[in-house]
């Protein structure tokens, strides 16, 4: 269901005042509306680290360690 964004703001300003019991806070929707999304290759690029497909990584996981 869309929630215009002004009235996510005011329902987490509002839901500010019942502090830890909050469902939604002002800081959550604000992470919400930033995104959390990093370019497709961003995991080479910063960390050298080259992805495997699932069924790679799941096999050399669970692959016997030779000593």
């Amino acid at each position: 269901m869309h929630v215009p964004l002004g009235l996510a703001r005011a329902v987490a300003a509002a839901f500010g005042l019942l502090g830890a019991a909050a469902p939604l806070t002002s800081d959550q929707l604000q992470m919400l509306v930033e995104g959390s999304a990093t370019p497709a290759n961003a995991i080479e690029s910063v960390f050298g680290i080259r992805p495997l497909p699932f069924d790679q990584g799941l096999n050399r996981y669970l692959a016997p360690r030779r000593r």
